[in-house]
């Protein structure tokens, strides 16, 4: 249609411009540039897609228009990033929002030889304030990488967790804690598993939970009944899980998480415990096992 030949030529101008320039541009910017041609903001990113699959292009990240940033980190050591050699870090013992990185950037984690960290991936933003909002009175996070992608992680949140997977031997524990509901459990596959493109998962990541049969261990933990729409997601996740051609170990966690869910119709939130359970321990692992998550 006349529309849809008139968004292509008009996002192909500014990827010209932006290419010309040297100038990186967000979706969302490109999206209020136009807003009655576009109409919704998935619309250019779906285009921008079509456009780079066109091109042949590994990622949209050549068109240098990118999603608007989300994700955050606390990071105890600062962590330095190359990208084509322009150079930007994230500042030790700060929240910062995850910087834009490319495929091809280079991530160096100061004094990462002589250290071993820990490192934690939040579903809820509101956790992670929690956490960082009293990290100042307590010593659990000198040795641990805090990251959040605020619900559904975005491209950039997951690029900045596979580009840190090289540091194993720095970083000893990956793990990953998300509500105790079905959504949660897709956020977590999401984080780990990504059929699009391998640049975009972070194998290792465990899942913790939060898990239903843990928090029944809470009377201040709040549950709610699972709605439609979670059990239709839920049905829709074990189907793919058991199906995949992926050893069943690693797909266990999850399938029987959401088998207890459906079986307890129950599902609950990680806002319901209190700080008390974060802090319990002078080891961020042993706290938040400790805390059921």
């Amino acid at each position: 249609s006349t529309k849809k030949i008139a968004i292509l030529l008009t996002l192909l101008r500014a990827i010209f411009k932006g290419l010309q320039e040297k100038e990186i541009r967000t979706i969302r910017d490109v999206y209020y540039s136009n807003v009655e041609l576009y109409g919704d903001q998935k619309k250019v990113d779906y285009w921008l897609s079509t456009i780079a699959m066109s091109f042949k292009l590994p990622s949209k990240e050549y068109l240098n228009i990118v999603p608007a940033q989300k994700g955050l980190c606390f990071t105890p050591l600062q962590i330095d990033i190359d990208t084509g050699g322009t150079k930007s870090f994230i500042a030790k013992d700060t929240s910062s929002l995850i910087p834009y990185i490319k495929q091809d950037s280079k991530l160096t984690v100061a004094g990462h030889e002589s250290t071993r960290l820990n490192l934690i991936v939040l579903e809820k933003e509101a956790i992670y304030n929690k956490l960082i909002e009293n990290s100042s009175s307590h010593y659990l996070f000198k040795d641990t990488i805090i990251i959040t992608g605020k619900g559904y992680p975005d491209f950039l949140t997951r690029l900045f967790l596979n580009k840190l997977q090289p540091f194993a031997n720095c970083i000893q524990s990956w793990n990953i804690f998300t509500d105790a509901d079905p959504h949660g459990i897709d956020i977590a596959l999401k984080y780990i598993q990504n059929d699009i493109n391998p640049c975009y998962k972070c194998e290792r990541l465990q899942y913790k939970g939060a898990r239903i049969s843990q928090l029944l261990n809470y009377k201040s933990v709040q549950f709610l009944k699972l709605t439609q729409r979670d059990v239709s997601l839920a049905i829709k996740l074990l189907l793919k899980l058991t199906n995949e051609p992926i050893p069943q170990i690693v797909n266990k966690p999850f399938v029987t998480e959401l088998q207890r869910q459906l079986f307890f119709y129950k599902k609950a939130e990680m806002n319901g415990m209190g700080k008390d359970h974060f802090f319990s321990s002078p080891s961020l692992s042993t706290t938040i096992l400790n805390a059921s998550l």
